[in-house]
């Protein structure tokens, strides 16, 4: 099983991941749809999240990263989602910008623990 990348690897791979769900129309409209009914409809917003996790297990698989529950990226891939939201929102201009570098590099260092990362 592969570790967890750190420093540049780890943002190149979030990144990564952010054009995925971004260009994924099915995994992009259930992150939206998430967003919007957070807090109306929180049980079948967890369920969406199970859904997106489950992706995410399975891009890491692909990539020769698995590991129980889910694997080791779905926590810091679950950052990725929160790239594409924050793009949507347009307080980020694009999934692969400095500006999107120091987002990540910020939340990482903020939540490490959120995040599984070190």
């Amino acid at each position: 099983m592969k570790e967890i990348p750190e420093g540049k690897e780890l943002e190149d791979l979030i990144i990564q991941y952010a054009k995925v769900l971004a260009a994924d129309e099915k995994l992009f409209n259930l992150l939206l749809r998430q967003e919007e009914i957070a807090y109306d409809d929180p049980m079948e917003a967890r369920d969406i999240q199970v859904t997106l996790n489950w992706a995410g297990y399975e891009y890491g698989k692909d990539l020769g990263f698995e590991g129980a529950p889910y694997g080791p990226l779905v926590r810091p891939l679950k950052l990725a989602q929160g790239v594409v939201l924050s793009v949507v929102k347009g307080e980020l201009k694009d999934v692969s910008s400095e500006e999107t570098r120091q987002f990540i590099r910020k939340q990482l260092a903020d939540f490490p623990d959120f995040y599984g990362v070190d």
